[in-house]
């Protein structure tokens, strides 16, 4: 992990050359510095040309405009893995560097705290720091706390977070909390914190007199109400005295008439800063968050009912990894950690968690609405019927919101929902014609699902069948083991099949839907034979389709089927049961074989037909792989879905 040390500095040339100099004994040398000026006139420009160290220098330079949009000039222009932020009065122990790399390895974290000591000079850095045993060392009860925690003078950020986030908010002009704004939203995303106590930096020449001591506090009362502006919590308000009390004690104190007393009182000087920041910061644009990483772009907030890789989180994770970044701002609010993350992780998708604490899980609608205000969400993309009731809280809170609905709906049962999705939704996605018989709404469009070629050109076939020790045929059957999947009927034809090809395979990946493992010891009962084998959920799927004769899906019902295209993505003939969407899908005789659902008759005699022919399966395998590149790509899926975001965010 390289990382890339961002140094703010306004007018200190001196104390920034001894921070600079301290940097060139570091034990680590993958690192590089940036430096972020905020609009220096005082030959900063000239010391950094003429001095010698032996790591990299970036200078950038700024109209001076603040600590905030500095440090994200610094992001813009790093090119670590990982910003370690420091000031520009610090002399930084050896480790320094290498300590904030090892803790972000050794912990996985998003931010790294380490440890400040003050000094008087340069000059008094000891050599040699007092290291403290960190597997004896118990972190104190605020280290999650980003209030007290995220402090820029000795923090290290991984840059995906910073970005996922918008960097620091160029509102913060003045001194005080921007930082702590930060790490606020920082730790609102669900990144976690941890102290290094052995990543020590020296902070020297503070030196403030007493009245730049009160003009710091009239800021940071002023910054408060800024703070609370953007995070308008009882939380926030509480913790940054943004109320009547502190009002209510700057009136009384401005009574007295001794200015030499009220100027000695800090809270006083806070307390009147909070007063001129109620004034100054009244208007609304200061309500929403300000950055150069931000501003243009439009936060949409994906809703997923469950974390696994099924087909609708899949789905829905290839749609975010795609949409134009230079627009848009994709997050994930999942239900829980889960096999769908580390996908997202992936593809540096940010997600959020909406079933993080006892209250949440009972009440999630609850902290979805916090989600929506605290991540300034634009718009509410829902990713099934599942899902339908993320829509009441973003609609209260004036967020449009669309329905991308992936499920059967047909029957009466269905009925109620269906009556929510059209009334809650401000444009309805439904994933084949089929579905959209059963939402009569203008609101309602058909989008059918896709896939990414670039996910389907490094395949391992070969592997899979030396794994599985793949002598004959092979059949593969890729989805959730459920009663609709009609796996059972495909279960039952295996021996028939397998009477005229005797090596004959057959590959089942998937899992039984959640509480209903016996429903897979009763697939199992249906036959013994060794041959037959169930793999349960694979990361490899792709491979294991790319090694298959024929993909079967014998489902009873299907909105869609996914499986499908990415089987035909694989180059592989399809049989199927002509149910739902599939015949949108499917070319019956030319890219495979529609069947009759529950007929494991008709599954063995067409089975066996085109296992006979290899000529009609190659042929089959390359019509599917073309159909897919001309009507399911993923580009072709988010130019449609992003001129329906544009249409609502636009209005």
């Amino acid at each position: 992990m390289k990382i890339s040390v961002i140094i703010p500095t306004f007018n200190r040339k001196e104390h920034l050359k001894a921070t600079l100099l301290s940097l060139k004994s570091q034990t680590s040398k993958d690192f590089e510095v940036i430096i972020a000026d905020d609009g220096s006139s005082d030959g900063t420009a000239d010391m950094l040309n003429e001095l010698d160290v032996p790591y990299p220098i970036k200078h950038v330079w700024q109209k001076n405009s603040g600590r905030s949009a500095a440090r994200n000039m610094g992001i813009e222009a790093s090119s670590g893995d990982i910003c370690l932020f420091i000031d520009d009065h610090i002399i930084a122990d050896k480790r320094l560097v290498e300590e904030h790399r090892i803790y972000h390895h050794r912990y996985d974290v998003a931010v790294v705290r380490g440890r400040v000591e003050f000094i008087e000079r340069a000059e008094d850095a000891p050599a040699v720091i007092s290291c403290i045993d960190t597997s004896k060392f118990k972190p104190p009860l605020y280290e999650q706390q980003p209030f007290r925690m995220f402090i820029t003078n000795n923090i290290s950020v991984k840059k995906q977070a910073l970005l996922s986030v918008f960097g620091f908010d160029e509102d913060f002009r003045e001194y005080g909390l921007q930082d702590a704004e930060m790490g606020y939203r920082l730790k609102a995303a669900g990144y976690r914190f941890k102290i290094n106590p052995n990543a020590v930096g020296h902070i020297f020449g503070v030196g403030w007199t007493f009245e730049e001591r009160c003009k710091r506090r009239l800021q940071v009362g002023r910054s408060s109400v800024l703070f609370y502006k953007k995070h308008p919590s009882f939380l926030v308000k509480i913790n940054l005295s943004v109320h009547w009390v502190t009002l209510l004690i700057q009136k009384i104190l401005s009574a007295f008439e001794s200015r030499l007393a009220k100027r000695s009182l800090m809270f006083y000087n806070f307390a009147t800063g909070v007063k001129e920041g109620l004034e100054k910061y009244k208007d609304k644009r200061y309500s929403k968050m300000h950055s150069r990483f931000k501003d243009g772009k439009r936060s949409i907030l994906f809703i997923s009912h469950i974390s696994d890789l099924s087909g609708a989180p899949i789905s829905l994770s290839l749609l975010a990894r795609n949409l134009d970044k230079n627009k848009y701002h994709p997050i994930v609010a999942l239900p829980n950690r889960g096999p769908i993350t580390k996908m997202l992780d992936k593809s540096s998708i940010n997600f959020q968690i909406y079933k993080d604490s006892p209250l949440s899980f009972i009440f999630p609608s609850l902290r979805l609405r916090q989600i929506i205000k605290e991540r300034q969400i634009d718009l509410v993309y829902i990713n099934t019927s599942a899902a339908i009731w993320a829509a009441k809280p973003a609609k209260l809170l004036k967020v449009p919101v669309i329905s991308h609905i992936r499920e059967d709906l047909m029957g009466a049962n269905n009925s109620i929902i269906r009556a929510k999705i059209t009334s809650w939704s401000d444009r309805i996605i439904l994933i084949s014609n089929w579905m959209k018989s059963f939402i009569s709404s203008d609101k309602a469009v058909v989008i059918h699902n896709s896939i990414d070629p670039d996910d389907f050109k490094a395949l391992h076939p070969e592997r899979i069948r030396k794994e599985f020790n793949v002598k004959g045929q092979l059949l593969v059957y890729v989805g959730t083991l459920e009663e609709r999947k009609g796996i059972r009927y495909l279960i039952q034809a295996f021996p028939k099949i397998k009477t005229s090809f005797p090596f004959l395979k057959l590959l089942i990946v998937g899992d039984p839907l959640p509480g209903q493992a016996k429903y897979l010891v009763s697939l199992k009962k249906l036959t013994k034979d060794n041959n037959m084998r169930f793999l349960g959920r694979r990361s490899d799927a792709h491979d294991i389709m790319a090694a298959a004769d024929i993909v079967i899906v014998p489902s009873l019902s299907e909105a869609f089927g996914r499986v499908i295209i990415e089987a035909m993505a694989c180059g592989k003939p399809i049989i199927a049961a002509k149910v739902g969407g599939i015949p949108e899908i499917v070319e019956d005789g030319k890219t495979g074989i529609l069947i009759a659902p529950r007929s494991l008759d008709t599954i063995a005699k067409e089975t066996t037909l085109l296992l006979k022919n290899k000529e009609k399966m190659r042929s089959m395998g390359e019509s599917g792989k073309k159909r897919v590149n001309d009507l399911f790509t993923i580009d072709m899926q988010v130019k449609k879905i992003e001129r329906i975001i544009d249409d609502i965010l636009n209005k």
